[in-house]
Formats: C-alpha cells, sequence, structure tokens
C-alpha cells in the first residue's frame, strides 16, 4: 500500500451565496490527515467565500474561516499546495467529517463544483 492518498470530496454550489453541507469519512486505511487543498473553477470562486470544518467533532477550521487561505494558482508547486495539518495530528482511519462551504457571491457562472483535497498519510511518511 501506499504511504500517501489523496481523497477527493466533491460539492456543488447552485447560487450566490449559498451554503453547502458537505459530510464524508476519511478512508479508513490511512491514519492521519496531513494536508488540505480547496480548488475552484476559478479565483473568484474563492473572493468572500468561506469554509468551516469538524472531524470527529472536533473543529478543524471555525466558521468564517476564508477559502482562499485553502487554495493556490498554478504557478505553485503540486507538492506544495496543501495547507498544513501535520501538527494537527488528525486521525484518518474513517472518522467522520462535517463541513460548511458559504459562497461569497463572486462566481460569474453558477452552479459551479469546487473539490477539497485531503492529503492522507501513514506512520511511514515524513
Amino acid at each position: 500500500m501506499r504511504n500517501i492518498k489523496y481523497q477527493l470530496i466533491k460539492f456543488t454550489v447552485n447560487s450566490s451565496g449559498e451554503k453547502v453541507r458537505i459530510a464524508f469519512d476519511t478512508n479508513n486505511l490511512y491514519e492521519k490527515v496531513s494536508g488540505i487543498f480547496m480548488s475552484m473553477p476559478t479565483e473568484n470562486c474563492h473572493k468572500n467565500s468561506c469554509f468551516e470544518m469538524q472531524m470527529n467533532g472536533e473543529e478543524i477550521f471555525p466558521a468564517g474561516f476564508e477559502t482562499k487561505f485553502l487554495a493556490t494558482n498554478q504557478s505553485v508547486s503540486p507538492n506544495e499546495r496543501f495547507f498544513s495539518l501535520q501538527e494537527e495530528n488528525i486521525p484518518a482511519k474513517g472518522n467522520h467529517a462535517e463541513a460548511m462551504f458559504t459562497d461569497g457571491g463572486f462566481s460569474v457562472d453558477y452552479p459551479y463544483d469546487g473539490i477539497i483535497y485531503l492529503k492522507l498519510t501513514n506512520t511511514k511518511t515524513a
């Protein structure tokens, strides 16, 4: 088995200002959530948009956390795009997560799809 897995969580925003509830379980074959990245179709989708997330009832990102802190542009190497969660020591192993994405109202086109990328690791990775 590989020591790193990227788990994708897709969600759809149908209208300006919409709040989208997202629920998922992490892959149970991996020990830890070590990073997160949020991809949107355009940079405008991040303007004034917020994200909050709890895992196993524990707050990871508080309400009002701006999605722009979880995103990069194409000039950043793919290996450096993830917001590090290494120090938080968040267990994966099939844990349940609840999240809320709040659209900032600046997308040119609705509906649009967003993707949350979780970087899952096992102990053997640094």
